[in-house]
């Protein structure tokens, strides 16, 4: 029998996988995760990708994107970003003339890839129990010293 996931879920999940993302500390954790399951580099790419929209200037971001295509994207890569001949094709031709935003649509796409799979996989590892768990425990702890004369010793 399938277990279907609601569109609520769904949406929760994603907000939370953006939570990680766009936080240092989660994307410490997540690189943790992805480390061990050898897929790392999706969330290199990323990163690389929001740095390359960071930049303003034409000349560094035309080098920026060179750069994540030699490290994510070229096809004899190990540790290549996994994308089909199309995308890849797409994006060579966007290398003559290279813009902050020429990733994005390949962006989503490893988004989409890690959010639906390796960030399921993420909550139920043992790294995020365990930093959640200790994380979860501080809080309490704090929570317990703040309010101390609500609790016996």
């Amino acid at each position: 029998m399938k277990k279907y996931v609601s569109s609520y879920c769904v949406i929760a999940l994603s907000q939370n996988f953006e939570m990680i993302l766009h936080s240092p500390e989660g994307r410490d954790v997540s690189w943790e995760f992805l480390q061990s399951e050898f897929s790392e580099e999706n969330l290199m790419f990323w990163i690389a990708c929001e740095e390359l929209k960071k930049d303003t200037n034409q000349s560094t971001n035309a080098e920026k994107a060179r750069i994540i295509y030699q490290n994510y994207i070229l096809i004899f890569l190990l540790n290549k970003v996994s994308l089909d001949s199309q995308v890849r094709e797409d994006i060579i031709r966007s290398l003559i003339d290279p813009s902050s935003m020429m990733y994005d649509e390949t962006q989503l796409q490893i988004y989409t890839l890690v959010c639906r799979d390796s960030f399921l996989q993420f909550l139920k590892s043992l790294v995020y129990r365990k930093h959640f768990n200790s994380k979860s425990q501080n809080h309490i702890n704090s929570y317990k010293l703040a309010n101390s004369k609500f609790f016996l010793p």
